[in-house]
């Protein structure tokens, strides 16, 4: 029998698709939201991470709203690189495959224009994606890891606390909207 994936971050727009994904996979899921898993309490994870035995973690924890981190930028780091950091040394104790979601944002900065090819040197557009490139880095301290590079990712409708659901908001309750 296989080993369980575990999903930190369960909660969100694509851990909400990942029970669905994972059983026509047939595998095993250990979906993990916000509410049962704080990925910046480093005792925590370990003990999630162990008590599961995964053979993979989807590392979905993130803090994604691109201007709350702004605002709140060390809160954007607890999560975004120490949480990654203690996920990343949990996969490596129990010798498990570690897939980081990070975010094409990381090749956004001022005066680049893609396509851009994963090798070349990232310039972050802005605090939210400087936090996931250095999440990157933790990620590849886990010895078997995979960093994947997201972007708009929508889903949730006006729930949505991302770009997309903000313009829905806005969309039904103001006449007029400036994005």
């Amino acid at each position: 029998m296989s080993r369980p994936v575990l999903v930190t971050g369960a909660g969100g727009t694509v851990g909400a698709a990942m029970s669905q994904a994972l059983a026509e996979a047939r595998l095993e899921p250990v979906l993990l939201p916000q509410s049962a898993l704080d990925v910046t309490d480093r005792e925590a994870v370990q003990a999630a991470v162990s008590r599961s035995a995964p053979g993979a973690v989807v590392h979905l924890a993130a803090m994604t709203d691109v201007d709350t981190c702004e605002i709140a930028r060390r809160d954007a780091v607890a999560v975004n690189l120490a949480g990654t950091e203690h996920v990343a040394t949990a996969c490596r104790a129990c010798d498990a495959l570690l897939i980081y979601v990070g975010t094409g944002g990381v090749f956004g900065g001022v005066g680049t224009d893609g396509p851009f090819h994963e090798l070349d040197v990232p310039k972050p557009a802005n605090w939210y994606a400087t936090t996931k490139l250095w999440g990157e880095v933790a990620a590849q301290r886990a010895p078997r890891h995979a960093v994947v590079r997201a972007g708009w990712i929508v889903g949730g409708g006006t729930d949505d606390p991302k770009f997309v659901g903000k313009m829905l908001r806005m969309i039904e309750s103001e006449s007029h909207v400036r994005a």
